[in-house]
């Protein structure tokens, strides 16, 4: 027994040595819980138990242990549960897109990479057509292990398989540490990239999963996983949501190469774009209360009293807000739109019924909006910035998930000093509506019908922290926002400005939950004049010409689009006879785009590519039941090969408009 105890001591100290170099915010973690037990100052849930020649862990409350029977043997079935085969605990990163001959040969005739998957279309059905997910792995590289218990079965599993990248997950840190007397991660996590969630926040746990995500990224089309026990099933749900809402499944290359050259269309135009870093020393909305609208339920639930109010704010609305607030005849001060879709924003101005009533609006546009936007309204009451693209650099970018973080960061960049929102729920009404019944694609979702529905999709209902109840209902969607509102309070809030939700929907962070009777308001502001005061305001922090550093990144991008061109070619003349020497050319590829120096829009559309394209190739060639891979590596190398000269020649094509356009005002 003295042994035994020995070997766990020998095991706690060598694994504490190990997460002071490699992973210190978890070690500072774990030293501090050391810290308040030793003192007693940390109410001891769980003690470390050996008997009949095997450790259990107990709880010290109900006397219940947490395996109840031999360790050993459970972690032994738990490793031999583990397979090759790809449909068998398995994430998918990816969506399964097929594509008829009729549309395939759509894409042929296409001379730029503008079109959804006009890049990726060829290399991905070449791969479905020749694998599926009955089959099973060669080797298995990536695996997340969700919930520790006493980690014997994961030194077993990575024995096992020979892992290289893992993701150790466990909320409740004190039973992690008991499990560093049993496990010795300091010698089983040798030379192994191991990522550690160990009692994180959610915001910090999708931080530790995208730094694993991204380790290994080719290596993503199919992650395996081992999870404890089912008291861990919410960690499925929530790795599922995390990757069906990651930038490259929601936001896709080819959008960003048509959002670049609308960016490129609109600077040669020579639009006016807003200086929009925080304006902390901006005085003008010191009394000048905000109210900042989206078209959430709770905006039609409360018409009535924003008529009766409207003169008291600056009211700062969403587009998709406007059909209700046409409806109820209140006039928005500035209106935004984000979206790009040609489609949804002719069906929004369908919607509604005449312009007039923005007569006296200023109008704030993402430069890539559709064009149907611009030739709607008058160009002197337009502004604009960017969102992913930097030719404004950061003076102008502001990176959003919806048009609801938008209108919330303007009243914080602008400095307002009352913030009030109204209509950003991202929540579902009583009745399952997604938004304001005005709102030109408002539908209603049923909480039934999604339980009986197995495919996680971004429309699945999941509950949130509400800001009058405990709990309300939202969607997928609608929760990949709440951080990000969140993370602009965090960016831009100061402590001269108060922020009020008056929505029945989601809880923010900092921000204050407010009810309509207890607003305090009994000025009314002025309006007669305001039209033309915030445009004097906005024209201040406005350009309609790239300047200073500006032109210098100009020719940052100049030279990055040579640098990838050479380093195309280099990749297409590299040897590819075996997958070995593939995937080595590859690999030096892409690391060569992700490390070159220019750190703006094509580097971004290139990793999006890669993040896409790249996993369908990896597993390809990782798949068991696939020979002579020779044939299929001159397949695969051609259509990426294609695919990443169109998106260049593309973006080359833009950019060199711009060059121009630069010229020509030079003369």
């Amino acid at each position: 027994m003295q042994e035994i105890e020995s070997l766990a001591i020998q095991n706690y100290q060598d694994n504490m040595l190990y997460f002071e170099k490699h992973h210190q915010p978890l070690y500072n973690r774990l030293l501090a819980l050391e810290t308040l037990l030793d003192e007693g100052r940390y109410p001891q849930k769980y003690d470390l138990e050996y008997k009949d020649g095997y450790f259990d862990i107990v709880e010290l409350n109900s006397g219940n242990h947490l395996y109840n029977e031999n360790s050993e043997k459970f972690s032994n079935n738990l490793a031999n549960k583990v397979t090759y085969k790809k449909n068998d605990h398995t994430f998918i990163s990816l969506r399964k897109i097929r594509f008829e001959p009729v549309a395939l040969e759509a894409l042929k005739k296409e001379n730029n990479a503008y079109a959804q998957y006009s890049t990726t279309a060829f290399l991905t059905e070449y791969y479905y057509n020749n694998t599926d997910y009955e089959m099973s792995m060669k080797k298995l590289d990536k695996f997340i292990f969700i919930g520790t218990g006493l980690g014997m079965h994961i030194e077993k599993i990575i024995k096992k398989f020979d892992l290289q990248v893992v993701l150790i997950i466990e909320d409740d840190i004190e039973l992690f540490r008991l499990s560093l007397f049993t496990t010795n991660y300091a010698k089983k996590l040798n030379n192994i990239f191991a990522f550690f969630s160990i009692s994180e926040t959610k915001n910090e746990f999708h931080t530790t999963f995208n730094d694993f995500y991204f380790k290994a990224f080719f290596k993503n089309q199919y992650i395996k996983f081992n999870m404890f026990s089912s008291a861990y099933e919410h960690k499925i749900d929530e790795i599922r949501s995390m990757l069906i809402s990651r930038p490259e499944a929601t936001y896709s290359h080819e959008r960003l190469i048509v959002k670049h050259k609308r960016i490129i269309d609109s600077l040669t135009s020579h639009y006016k774009y807003l200086d929009i870093t925080k304006k902390e020393n901006e005085s003008y909305f010191a009394d000048k209360p905000w109210l900042v609208v989206g078209a959430g339920p709770s905006l039609h639930k409360n018409t009535d009293w924003l008529v009766e109010n409207q003169d008291k704010f600056i009211i700062i609305a969403a587009f998709t807000a406007l059909k209700t607030l046409q409806r109820v005849g209140v006039k928005p001060d500035i209106a935004v739109q984000i979206d790009e879709n040609d489609f949804t924003t002719d069906k929004m101005l369908k919607s509604i019924e005449n312009f007039d009533f923005l007569d006296s609006s200023v109008l704030i546009f993402s430069g890539s909006v559709s064009k149907l936007l611009f030739n709607q309204f008058d160009k002197e009451k337009i502004y604009l910035h960017e969102d992913r693209t930097k030719y404004k650099l950061n003076r102008s970018t502001l990176t959003v998930a919806s048009v609801g973080e938008t209108i919330y960061s303007l009243s914080l960049i602008f400095n307002v000093a009352n913030i009030y929102l109204l209509g950003l729920d991202l929540a579902l009404g009583d009745n399952g509506k997604t938004h304001s019944d005005d709102h030109f694609m408002a539908k209603t979702l049923d909480q039934k019908a999604e339980e009986e529905n197995d495919q996680f999709q971004l429309d699945n209902i999941i509950k949130v922290k509400g800001n009058f109840r405990d709990t309300v209902e939202t969607t997928n969607l609608f929760a990949a926002s709440i951080p990000v509102i969140n993370r602009k309070t965090q960016l831009f809030k100061t402590q001269n400005q108060n922020i009020y939700n008056l929505c029945d929907g989601a809880l923010f962070e900092n921000i204050t939950p407010l009810k309509f009777n207890d607003i305090n308001i009994d000025k009314k502001l002025d309006k007669s004049s305001m039209y033309e005061e915030l445009k004097q305001i906005f024209d201040k922090y406005s350009t309609t010409s790239l300047i200073g550093t500006e032109l210098d990144a100009i020719e940052c991008r100049g030279t990055q689009i040579k640098d990838y061109y050479n380093y195309l070619t280099e990749f297409e003349n590299s040897p590819h006879a075996n997958p070995d020497l593939f995937l080595a050319s590859y690999i030096k590829f892409a690391s060569m785009i992700v490390s070159h120096k220019c750190e703006l829009e094509l580097k971004e559309i290139m990793v999006i590519f890669f993040l896409r394209t790249s996993s369908y190739i990896d597993d390809f060639l990782n798949t068991k039941e696939i020979k002579n891979h020779k044939k299929y590596i001159k397949k695969f190398k051609t259509y990426f090969i294609e695919g990443t000269r169109n998106i260049l020649d593309t973006f080359s094509n833009d950019f060199n408009r711009l060059k121009n356009s630069l010229e020509e005002t030079k003369e």
